[in-house]
């Protein structure tokens, strides 16, 4: 007997309905109601926690509806289908969504929409639930558990039948406790996974064996899912038009994506955007389609791959792509950019970068700003450069590795070229010119009203006789190994090679003929058999043929004893850095019982990651390029 209004004993729970547990006054103390949007016909059966008042209460129709609770406090709640027009979609976010606590069974509702049902349900922690959805009916999952921030369980998931679903967006959306395993759902019929993990904090479980053919927008997918590392080289995404942000902040993620066709892409803007272990190959990938590539490796602070034959004729927003990119240093001159509108803070940051761009076309880039700010590392010359009539150039080259002979070249090429547009603005603070370019900058100043600020002019400054793009020591056995390469060379004559001991006085050791004339790559190297013990410092002076002359900078190679080592800080509880990594082959930790806790190959300036050992004293042992080994101890602090 169901009388609208009334308490009554006489129901229980069936298994037809779908059983949730909530508790009225979250919100407020003496709030006895439930709020629920539902669409459909039905009665509600309830029961407190712990048991002693039950009943039910009928009818509800389609709408938003307030279930009138006997008291405030915490009750099952049994939803139950109703003749003629059974419940078919029920919300819970309508109101007063932190009153849902956990679903406990789904029934036999075959549901039209799940869409937003439990959208910012922030205490729902659990779907004890043994039996499965029925979901047949229905085709979008979209933003289901949106914002359920303490769902941590929900172990009958991976049983759920989906293949009739077409739309997955944000459906785990900000729910950083979600780590259920779902790799064996059937989601061949998805077309949107539009941010469906996207800041699921804890999620890291296998997806390489989804079928997502028809997927046309991954944009947001995995997006601040800073535990995730699974492979996913097997996904088919052929279809896919939209990465923009895919892996934006998957700090973890470090997989390879070689496999994947995306030649349907359009957007990868902000693809890897902090995704800062990430540094696979992706040169093969046809971008043909793309027209996005702004901020795709912004603070990519690992990756360090080729993308020299990407087709990316038809990009036009390279803003930002390698800004904090630390690591970056590949050939790019052979990109056509020549549909570029905005290349501004492309660069930003990126401290390792040194390649050469003269061959690009850049006429349509209106927006240079901050292009090469704070890439410590560039210089080279940009004065065949056409810019475009608008162009906007300011911080364009401050501040950054661009020296004297660089942009004095560039000076000159601008100055040269009868498309270079007027009144243009250029802050220059830092940077120096030689005599070549007195002429340019007056002609860029007062014929073409360029504003430069900040320049000085250096007496003794002339412009390089090689365009050097890398100048690396390394130390082999006992020998050092000097490599350099060059990308162009003009009047060249020689290359000499200087050692010193204590990076003031120098003394020639070599000499290496160059090319006298090139515009290609050219490799060169040379092997310095009799270092001295400690420290040694090298640098290449570059001669032209008319005798002027330029230094590259200066590298270093150690050749004091090895079998010694610096650790800080000790204790550490997340990273421990290991001073003169660079000699260092090896490092294993053993715990207190002897037993291996951890171990990696070359220690890099990032550390050794000692976070997840657990805390106490361990041992940590150093083997070096030389063979010898050092045992230190180490505190792990928790």
């Amino acid at each position: 007997m169901c009388i609208f209004g009334s308490h009554v004993v006489e129901a229980q729970v069936t298994p037809a309905d779908l059983v949730v547990t909530v508790k009225t006054n979250i919100y407020i103390a003496e709030e006895p109601k439930v709020a629920v949007f539902a669409s459909g016909h039905f009665d509600v059966y309830y029961e407190s926690i712990p048991a002693g008042t039950s009943g039910v209460i009928s009818p509800f129709n389609d709408g938003f509806v307030f279930i009138t609770l006997p008291a405030p406090g915490e009750y099952r709640l049994a939803f139950r289908p109703r003749s003629p027009a059974p419940l078919n979609s029920i919300y819970f976010g309508a109101n007063t969504p932190a009153q849902l606590l956990t679903i406990e069974q789904w029934g036999t509702t075959a549901w039209n929409s799940l869409e937003l049902t439990f959208e910012n349900c922030i205490n729902l922690s659990a779907i004890t639930a043994t039996d499965s959805p029925v979901l047949t009916n229905l085709t979008t999952l979209a933003g289901m558990f949106a914002h359920c921030t303490l769902l941590s369980s929900a172990p009958n998931m991976k049983n759920w039948d989906v293949s009739n679903v077409r739309d997955m967006n944000q459906m785990f959306a900000n729910c950083p406790l979600f780590n259920e395993p779902i790799g064996s759902w059937n989601v061949s019929k998805v077309t949107n996974l539009y941010g469906m993990f996207s800041n699921a904090t804890s999620f890291n479980q296998p997806l390489n064996s989804w079928d997502v053919g028809m997927v046309t927008d991954m944009s947001f997918v995995l997006r601040g899912t800073p535990a995730f590392n699974q492979p996913l080289n097997n996904w088919d995404v052929s279809k896919v038009t939209n990465m923009v942000s895919a892996f934006e902040g998957a700090e973890s993620f470090n997989q390879p994506l070689d496999n994947w066709d995306v030649s349907s892409v359009t957007n990868m803007f902000s693809m890897f955007f902090g995704a800062t272990a990430f540094n696979q190959p992706l040169n093969s990938w046809n971008v043909g389609n793309v027209t996005s590539f702004g901020g795709m490796f912004y603070n990519a602070s690992s990756f360090n791959q080729p993308l020299g034959d990407w087709d990316v004729s038809k990009g036009t927003d390279f803003n930002s792509t390698f800004v904090g990119a630390t690591s970056f240093n590949q050939p790019l001159n052979s990109w056509n950019v020549g549909n570029a509108t905005a290349t501004n803070y492309m660069f930003y940051g990126a401290s390792a970068f040194n390649q050469p761009l003269s061959d690009w076309d850049v006429s349509k880039v209106t927006n240079m700003g901050h292009m090469f700010e704070n890439a410590t590392a560039f210089n080279q010359n940009l004065g065949n450069w056409t810019l475009n009539a608008s162009v906007d150039i300011s911080n364009m080259l401050i501040p950054s590795g661009i020296g004297c002979p660089t942009y004095t070249s560039t000076l000159i090429g601008w100055a040269n070229n009868p498309s270079t547009p007027a009144a243009r603005s250029l802050a220059a603070t830092g940077l120096s010119y030689g005599p070549e370019a007195s002429a340019a900058r007056d002609f860029l100043v007062n014929t073409k009203n360029w504003t430069i600020t900040g320049d000085t002019f250096d007496a003794v400054c002339v412009s390089l006789p090689v365009t050097l793009v890398s100048f690396e020591v390394t130390r082999e056995a006992s020998a050092a190994l000097l490599t350099w390469s060059t990308t162009e060379e003009t009047n060249s004559d020689y290359f000499e090679i200087q050692k010193s001991a204590d990076g003031k006085t120098w003394k020639a050791i070599g000499r290496q003929a160059s090319n006298g004339e090139s515009t290609v790559l050219r490799a060169y190297q040379y092997q310095d058999h009799g270092p001295a013990p400690g420290i040694n410092y090298y640098r290449l002076k570059m001669v032209d043929r008319d005798g002027t002359f330029a230094y590259s900078r200066v590298q270093r190679a150690d050749f004091g004893n090895r079998g010694y080592a610096n650790v800080y800080p000790n204790p550490a509880s997340e990273t421990l850095f290991v001073e003169d990594y660079g000699h260092v082959r090896e490092a294993v930790i053993y715990n207190g019982s002897g037993m291996k806790m951890l171990e990696t190959g070359i220690v890099g300036p990032r550390g050794i990651d000692v976070s997840r050992l657990s805390g106490g004293l361990h041992t940590l042992k150093l083997t070096f390029d030389d063979g010898k080994a050092q045992s230190l101890k180490i505190i792990v602090g928790k």
